[in-house]
């Protein structure tokens, strides 16, 4: 068996990032959820609209714009922990200038790269003010909030990494044997460019409480671990901090800008999962290997269908030609991914004893959190999420 590559990993990675959250909002999110992301996404569109974005760059600012309002709600738990923990020496003021001025340096930076594709910086901030102010005002829970960018995008484009997977097949610089070229190819050079866009603001996000500071900006703080910890714990934390500390202090920094303008499509292919593979730290859910991912999305299609219909079968030995495990396969095929109905069964009975569950938990310990949590940094709330499906 082939060695897999550190693209493919990054690969893998970067799908399995976008299913998970995928599947959150599709299945997972309330009334009032679905409610606050139309608003939005509706906003943000008439946002695109103002500014005069051409169609060919309306992802474009309308990402910027998204990530943007996901900064500018994020944040509580900062101040909430200060609070906590009894810690009078910063007052509220203090903090609330401290974050104010750490999202002022963060917008400056998306209106550049939103800039270099024609905006106007100050068009641009002036719209993402109006957005973060109407929203601000009304308390967005963490369940929309937390990771909103994504997950906005998770709903207006469902499909992206599955298509985003299929630009890769197309291009040749990854090959799934269940994929078969089809000679039209807009909807997956569109979703590579939405899929570069959301992991380039993932890569800033693991890296900007490091350079994004209304402080010194050459200084990082490291702290020992505490002398009850654990040493499987001690020996992680080391590697995590040996890990920053050699990519920050690389050649090349630490701002990825995704580019699909100016290079081939194999050289912005490469150069992107070359970036995840040394600046993206992700827990996956969904294991195994490439071949699997169209397994995968078939066996979401089939947990999307059962909801419309739950009394069709999903599988039947005797005649599958009507359940729903049939017809998922057929939606497949008409993606151009040959996957066969037995298959999407086996890998459906799977994602409900697996990943379903792990998505559940994180949705209900979402909804338990007295904060919003701040933008920047990992996602703790997900890394919890898979340790108590796993201890549970």
């Amino acid at each position: 068996m082939p060695k897999v590559t550190s693209e493919q990993k990054a690969l893998m990675d970067i799908l399995d990032f976008i299913h998970f959250h995928n599947i959150f909002t599709s299945h997972f999110l309330s009334t009032d959820d679905k409610k606050y992301y139309d608003g939005i996404i509706s906003d943000v569109q008439e946002a695109v609209t103002n500014i005069g974005a051409r169609d060919s760059i309306s992802d474009i600012v309308s990402h910027y714009l998204l990530c943007g309002l996901e900064i500018g709600l994020s944040g509580d738990d900062i101040k909430y922990f200060n609070f906590l923990e009894g810690n009078h020496d910063i007052p509220d003021e203090m903090l609330d200038a401290v974050l104010e001025r750490k999202k002022e340096i963060t917008f400056a930076l998306l209106s550049c790269l939103v800039s270099e594709y024609g905006v106007d910086k100050k068009d641009f901030i002036r719209h993402l003010t109006e957005l973060i102010e109407k929203y601000n005002r009304l308390n967005i829970p963490a369940t929309v909030s937390l990771r909103l960018s994504i997950n906005a995008n998770s709903i207006i484009h469902p499909l992206d990494h599955l298509y985003f997977y299929r630009y890769l097949n197309k291009i040749g610089i990854t090959s799934c044997a269940k994929y078969r070229k089809n000679t039209n190819n807009n909807d997956s050079r569109n979703a590579f460019l939405r899929v570069g866009l959301i992991m380039e603001f993932e890569m800033l996000r693991y890296f900007a409480n490091y350079f994004i500071n209304p402080g010194r900006m050459d200084e990082i703080t490291i702290k020992l671990p505490a002398r009850d910890v654990p040493d499987v714990l001690r020996r992680q934390i080391i590697d995590d901090y040996k890990y920053l500390i050699e990519s920050v202090v690389r050649d090349e920094g630490v701002i990825y800008k995704f580019q699909i303008l100016n290079s081939s499509d194999e050289e912005t292919a490469m150069l992107l999962l070359r970036s995840i593979s040394d600046f993206f730290r992700h827990k996956r859910i969904f294991h195994g290997t490439m071949a699997k991912w169209p397994g995968s999305w078939g066996a979401f299609l089939i947990e999307s269908l059962r909801k419309e219909n739950p009394r069709r079968p999903i599988y039947c030995e005797s005649d599958n030609s009507t359940s729903l495990s049939e017809i998922a396969s057929k939606m497949m095929s008409s993606l151009d991914f040959k996957v066969s109905a037995r298959t999407l069964y086996l890998r459906y009975n799977s994602l409900k004893i697996k990943e379903l569950r792990v998505i559940e938990v994180y949705r209900n310990l979402l909804t338990q959190l007295p904060y919003t949590p701040s933008w920047d940094g990992e996602n703790y709330v997900y890394k919890r999420s898979i340790a108590t499906s796993k201890n549970g």
